[in-house]
């Protein structure tokens, strides 16, 4: 009998860790609160500084009520600047760093990593790694609301 009550209890732990451990995705970080970059934001301004040397541009898209960024969850953003409509790939690489397809500069076929400098249910602003290079510079930086 005295051995049987340390068997019992290995299977009663055994059990309460086999239902503990489920295969349900937990939500952390803000995503816990509910914001999340998925979903239609309105465009605010979508910047590009862009040049060679001391020759350097900034070139401003203020949006329009038209003009928005919808991030799917499958993945895609569909994006309307303008008469630009565009189609491009995402992927969440931690709550702070995002992949856009096409978003940033390109260096030996990598596309670059963008940073989220904000994230609140209401704002987001994300900007493109820095590509500072004797051939110039290159800095992208959208502004979107909700």
């Amino acid at each position: 009998m005295k051995k049987l009550v340390p068997s019992a209890i290995c299977v009663i732990t055994l059990a309460i860790l086999a239902i503990g451990c489920s295969k349900t995705k937990s939500k952390t970080g803000l995503e816990a609160f509910g914001i999340s970059i998925e979903g239609k934001w309105s465009l605010v301004v979508d910047s590009t500084w862009s040049g060679i040397g001391p020759i350097s541009t900034l070139s401003v898209h203020k949006g329009t009520p038209l003009d928005y960024w919808d991030f799917r969850t499958d993945g895609r953003v569909y994006v309307q600047e303008g008469v630009k409509r565009d189609t491009l790939g995402y992927e969440m690489n931690s709550q702070t760093a995002i992949t856009i397809g096409q978003f940033g500069w390109i260096l030996n076929g990598q596309q670059s990593i963008s940073t989220i400098r904000v994230l609140t249910a209401h704002k987001a602003v994300i900007k493109s790694n820095t590509l500072a290079t004797p051939g110039g510079v290159y800095i992208r930086t959208l502004y979107l609301e909700r």
